[in-house]
């Protein structure tokens, strides 16, 4: 059980392949609103990084108070796996920097120089990246992550990775896995937090930071469902691209 940034609540299964969020009432008719396309999508796109929804809930507390919550897979389903860096980028600038040693946001990413080492699945990330940017901005929604999480392998796990590439692909969870190039971590990959439309409220949001603070609307994070789509799409893929070698040793496990 954590709390969010954003104030939601979580709640992990025991296995940590399932995680309970509390989200907004807004949040859950647009999840109802773009269920049919989503689901239409991942039909089409089996390989999709957009983190699975298995159910979405109204669980009254009183009369007059509820709670909306919805159940999705976990990023990092492994339990016997601890993250040791995790990275949320958006491809915007402002506020962009976090105060974790263990999490990283956008001018983290570009200040310690970070580079992955996808190998060869670079293209198969570019291209899925690109897919579900257009899903997003053809159903209006915008403020969601690009989520990488990084674990360091021992020798003993990259032994037993070596040795038993079947049983290490992730089924039954919404997650993309990639053993780097240099078999020296494990990443788990996806893109989360996608069910905020471009409101009136994000709208006059935009108009305030860039009109009375003075800010570039390149920088913030609030941005028309195109721009946003076209902006975090650009940036996502020059993550997965900013170590682009090619060899047969890096492994996509899904």
């Amino acid at each position: 059980f954590s709390e969010g940034k954003s104030g939601s609540f979580f709640w992990i299964s025991s296995n940590k392949k399932y995680i309970i969020k509390s989200i907004s009432s807004n949040e859950s008719d647009e999840l109802q609103d773009i269920l049919e396309s989503y689901l239409q999508h991942l039909e089409k796109n089996p390989n999709s990084l957009l983190v699975r929804f298995f159910g979405c809930y109204l669980m009254r507390v009183s009369i007059s108070d509820a709670i909306y919550l919805v159940v999705m897979g976990s990023l990092f389903p492994d339990s016997e796996k601890s993250i040791s860096m995790r990275w949320d980028l958006k491809g915007s600038k402002k506020n962009r920097i976090s105060k974790s040693s263990n999490l990283g946001f956008d001018l983290d990413y570009v200040n310690t120089k970070q580079t992955f080492h996808f190998g060869f699945h670079s293209q198969f990330l570019t291209t899925q990246i690109q897919n579900d940017s257009n899903f997003l901005k053809q159903q209006g929604l915008i403020d969601y992550s690009f989520l990488i999480g990084e674990y360091i392998l021992t020798n003993n796990e990259l032994e037993y990775y070596n040795s038993n590439q079947d049983q290490l692909r992730f089924r039954d969870c919404s997650t993309t896995v990639i053993v780097s190039l240099d078999d020296k971590k494990i990443y788990y990959i996806g893109i989360i937090d996608f069910l905020l439309s471009y409101s009136l409220r994000k709208r006059l949001e935009r108009v305030y930071k860039t009109k009375i603070g003075l800010t570039s609307g390149d920088e913030i994070s609030v941005a028309p469902p195109k721009k946003y789509a076209e902006r975090f799409c650009n940036f996502a893929q020059k993550v997965v691209n900013s170590n682009n070698i090619t060899n047969d040793d890096s492994r996509i496990l899904l």
